[in-house]
């Protein structure tokens, strides 16, 4: 599982909720989860030498530097500097995208999930909050927010922000575990349970869910 944050989902240029959980779960060593692309498919000559990270930041950059005016290009190489570990170039994109649109909600949230990514948990959760606070169907801000009120110990919270999530993507393991998880933290078990159960009605095969109800029984 690739441990960047990739921009992508509902909003152009942005992480939907699962794969926000993912990719800030792979760097942090809590969940395994899905990564998905950010709406560009890039195709190179098979002797490149570059890896494709590098490509990508490539096209991306020649993207911006033939139209800088672009927000969804700006977040696009934004993207590309998070792959490579380079998170400090990553938020100056994201600010350029700001400048050009002050109120580009992938901008703020992908300048969120790098301070998460750099366990920046308090201005991550100030970020998210005020997301949440300018957009309360903000699916992909709930579920991080989530995550971060999991990490933080407010599990109560964690559950409102997931159960939220899951009433309106039913049928993701990957958001039922994050509610399996938080439900056990706050002290409900037979939630707990019967929620990693539903889990593995969509995904029989996922060891983690298995291992996580094992754990519990």
């Amino acid at each position: 599982m690739n441990s960047s944050l990739l921009p992508a989902g509902s909003i152009k240029g942005k992480v939907k909720p699962g794969a926000a959980l993912a990719l800030i779960a792979a760097t942090l060593c809590l969940v395994a989860g899905l990564g998905l692309g950010i709406g560009y498919t890039f195709f190179w000559n098979a002797f490149d030498k570059d890896s494709k990270v590098e490509h990508d930041l490539k096209v991306a950059e020649a993207r911006v530097n033939a139209n800088p005016n672009n927000v969804d290009d700006r977040i696009a190489l934004g993207w590309s500097f998070v792959q490579l570990g380079k998170y400090d170039q990553a938020v100056e994109q994201y600010q350029n995208a700001l400048k050009l649109d002050p109120k580009s909600e992938a901008a703020k949230y992908n300048i969120a999930l790098v301070k998460l990514q750099r366990q920046d948990y308090q201005g991550a959760r100030a970020d998210l909050e005020a997301l949440q606070s300018e957009n309360p169907k903000n699916l992909d801000v709930r579920a991080a927010l989530g995550y971060l009120y999991r990490k933080a110990g407010e599990y109560k919270l964690a559950v409102e922000e997931f159960e939220t999530v899951n009433a309106f993507y039913p049928g993701r393991p990957d958001i039922m575990y994050q509610l399996a998880q938080s439900y056990q933290q706050a002290g409900d078990k037979d939630k707990a349970r019967a929620t990693y159960q539903q889990a593995l009605k969509y995904n029989p095969n996922d060891q983690q869910i298995k291992d996580a109800l094992a754990a519990l029984n």
